[in-house]
């Protein structure tokens, strides 16, 4: 590892791959791993170590109640990478991005990783519209090491970014509204909280996951300063939320007025005064927060 790195163990044995089959006859355009969302080359482990000994030195520290965090954040393209130590050794990491995206939300609980990672502990929250519940949703908190969400907190914003998984994009809500589906026609703006429900092969563990179908309000190709690699970026309004979504590069770059369907994972922060990104500044302002 490069210089000031610590104690990291093997690096490798943190990854875990994210690649995403999907089920190809509704798929459009499918992902190949949470990273490549945000425009990081991970293919497998060893990418994976690699990226973390170069983003290294250009990351910000931030020590938390339940550690430590180094975040690598491009301040144009608002792509990050999260690692996390305790101790001083790496033991997770996780791309993440600095969305701007705000939505009302009321905590409910903290589900522990049944791996032990005390740093993929999900939050389940109410999405609330007009101050009243509209629906169920778990996330992964990407500024963990600051501690949970308490149930005792009340209602709190948070800045949801969701990852495509498997996506289909048609051209206009008139265009989805006329195509034919197999299974159920999900509204034009619909949040299906997937995560909280059985998985089809038995899971029963909360997942920070949803089907969610919304309305492209902005949309921008943007590219990873340090890969080079572009990825897909927009704010999509969606039932009760506005979600900034990040998707894999796709042949066409997303347009306002599309329709967008999928499985997302969905990473969450607390955009408090001092938490908000910026463009031409590091992402949570204070330099010993990262």
């Amino acid at each position: 590892m490069g210089e000031g790195l610590g104690k990291t163990g093997e690096l490798s044995s943190i990854f875990r791959s994210e690649t995403q089959a999907g089920p190809s006859a509704t798929v459009d355009h499918r992902m190949a791993s949470h990273y490549s969302c945000v425009g990081l080359d991970v293919p497998d482990a060893a990418a994976f170590e690699g990226l973390v000994r170069e983003l290294w030195e250009a990351s910000t520290r931030s020590q938390g109640p339940l550690g430590t965090r180094m975040l690598w954040h491009d301040s144009v393209s608002g792509a990050c990478l999260a690692v996390y130590l305790d101790d001083e050794d790496v033991v997770c990491a996780n791309p993440t991005f600095a969305g701007h995206s705000h939505v009302s939300v009321r905590p409910t609980a903290m589900v522990d990783d049944p791996e032990g990672c005390s740093f993929c502990a999900v939050a389940t929250v109410e999405i609330l519209e007009n101050d009243e519940m509209a629906y169920p949703l778990a996330v992964e908190l990407d500024d963990i090491h600051m501690g949970p969400l308490s149930s005792n907190s009340g209602l709190i914003e948070l800045s949801i970014s969701a990852f495509g998984e498997a996506v289909e994009v048609w051209s206009s809500v008139e265009e989805y509204g006329a195509a034919a589906t197999e299974g159920p026609k999900f509204a034009p703006q619909s949040l299906i909280p997937s995560g909280l429900f059985v998985a089809p092969d038995g899971d029963q563990r909360v997942r920070a996951k949803a089907i969610i179908t919304g309305i492209v309000a902005d949309a921008e190709r943007r590219v990873n300063a340090h890969t080079g690699t572009p990825f897909e970026w927009c704010q999509l309004d969606t039932y009760a939320a506005t979600l900034d979504v990040v998707l894999e590069h796709r042949s066409q770059a997303l347009r306002t007025g599309q329709v967008v369907q999928g499985t997302f994972w969905l990473v969450a922060h607390r955009p408090v005064d001092d938490v908000a990104p910026r463009a031409g500044r590091r992402w949570f302002g204070r330099k010993q927060r990262s």
